[in-house]
Formats: C-alpha cells, sequence, structure tokens
C-alpha cells in the first residue's frame, strides 16, 4: 500500500466517523428537542397549577371576608338579645309589681 492508498483509507475513516458524529448529533439534538417539549409541558402544567391556586385564594379570601361579616352580625345579635332580655325582665318585674299593687294576677 502506497502512500495515497493510506492517506485514502484515513481520510474514508476520517469521513466515516464524522459521518457518526453527525448521526449522533442528531439523535441528541433530536432528544434535547424531547426535553425542551417536556419541559415546555412542565412549564405549563406549573402556570396552570399556579392560576388554580390564585383562584383557589380568592375564593379563600372571600370566605374569609364573609366569616368576618357573619362574626360581626352574630356579635350585634348577641348585643341586641342582652339588651332585649333586660327589657323583658324589666317589664316582668314591672306586671309583677302592678299585680300585686292592683291585687289582679295578670298571668295564670
Amino acid at each position: 500500500m502506497n502512500n495515497e492508498e493510506k492517506i485514502l483509507a484515513i481520510l474514508v475513516q476520517i469521513q466515516a466517523d464524522v459521518s457518526d458524529l453527525n448521526q449522533g448529533q442528531i439523535r441528541l439534538e433530536q432528544r434535547q428537542d424531547k426535553f425542551e417539549q417536556r419541559q415546555d409541558n412542565f412549564e405549563q402544567r406549573q402556570d396552570n397549577f399556579e392560576q388554580r391556586q390564585d383562584r383557589f385564594e380568592q375564593r379563600l379570601e372571600k370566605l374569609e371576608q364573609g366569616q368576618a361579616a357573619i362574626r360581626s352580625d352574630i356579635r350585634k345579635i348577641r348585643e341586641d338579645t342582652e339588651i332585649t332580655r333586660s327589657a323583658a325582665n324589666k317589664l316582668i318585674e314591672w306586671s309583677d309589681r302592678v299585680s300585686e299593687a292592683l291585687k289582679v294576677p295578670l298571668y295564670e
């Protein structure tokens, strides 16, 4: 084998190696594209999750506001109940005194 044939054989081997490298690079790029697609899907899912979480937080805030309003209403009802109870007790005491003073039973 002369030098030209040796050089040709080396060039053929280099060309085959370059072709293998190109094919390997293509496969790597395809895999990278798949990974990027999966990452895009994950990011989309994360965005959806964050949107759902935001809606839940808004609903929770509304519930907490409603609960605060209900608690305020209950406080007012308790105060009004105490006032009504006190007034009713005073009326009962007054009617008892009137009943005794007039010697007429008001309830039987």
